[in-house]
C-alpha cells in the first residue's frame, strides 16, 4: 500500500512534480517565482525556471497557485493574498 503525503502542502507540491507543472509561489515580501518544483523536503522546495533555479525556504512562501489557474483567472503579479488588505493609516468610513 502506497502511504500518501503528511499534509495537504507535501500533496500540492507532490502533484506538482508528478505533473511537471508550473507553481506561482508567492513569498512574504511580495516577490512570486513561477516554475516547477524539482525537489521539496520538509523545510525548502527546490524550483526551476527557465531562467533559473531557485532554492526557496517554505517558511517565506504565504500562497501557493499553479500557474493554469493565476494565469486562466486573470490575476496580475499581485500576492492573491494579500489582495483584501487595508493599507496602514487608511481608516473606512
Amino acid at each position: 500500500m502506497q502511504q500518501s503525503p503528511r499534509n495537504y502542502q507535501d500533496q500540492v507540491l507532490a502533484e506538482a512534480m508528478r505533473t511537471n507543472s508550473n507553481l506561482t509561489l508567492f513569498m512574504q515580501k511580495g516577490m512570486r517565482f513561477t516554475g516547477r518544483v524539482q525537489s521539496y523536503d520538509t523545510f525548502t522546495i527546490l524550483m526551476q525556471n527557465q531562467k533559473e533555479q531557485a532554492l526557496i525556504f517554505k517558511h517565506s512562501v504565504t500562497t501557493v497557485i499553479p500557474a493554469r489557474m493565476h494565469h486562466e483567472s486573470g490575476q496580475s503579479g499581485r500576492n492573491p493574498a494579500t489582495r483584501h488588505r487595508k493599507k496602514k493609516g487608511h481608516q473606512t468610513q
